[in-house]
């Protein structure tokens, strides 16, 4: 029960540092709505980071037993990938 009139702060702040990016989800059906194609390439942008992200993951964790600790180096790269796409400038038109 809320009184009328009475202001609550959101405890929930942030997602700008993802650049929209957390909108993904919400694009993919968006796009299912509309068949916009531009919702259809952010969606598909915001699955891309996740993909490389989870494959350096996936990576790291079957390269530590086979290189010890070099496999670090190969999971920053894979990281640093997922990074630089977040970035990317999309494509206007």
């Amino acid at each position: 029960y809320i009184r009328k009139g009475l202001k609550l702060e959101p405890l929930i702040r942030g997602g700008g540092q993802e650049k929209a990016m957390r909108s993904g989800t919400e694009a993919l059906c968006a796009y299912f709505r509309t068949r916009d194609k531009e919702i259809l390439q952010k969606s598909l942008t915001y699955f891309g980071v996740i993909f490389v992200f989870g494959i350096g993951a996936g990576l790291g964790s079957l390269m530590s037993g086979l290189l010890g600790t070099k496999a670090i180096w190969c999971c920053c790269v894979s990281l640093l990938v997922s990074f630089v796409m977040m970035f990317v400038p999309e494509k206007n038109g």
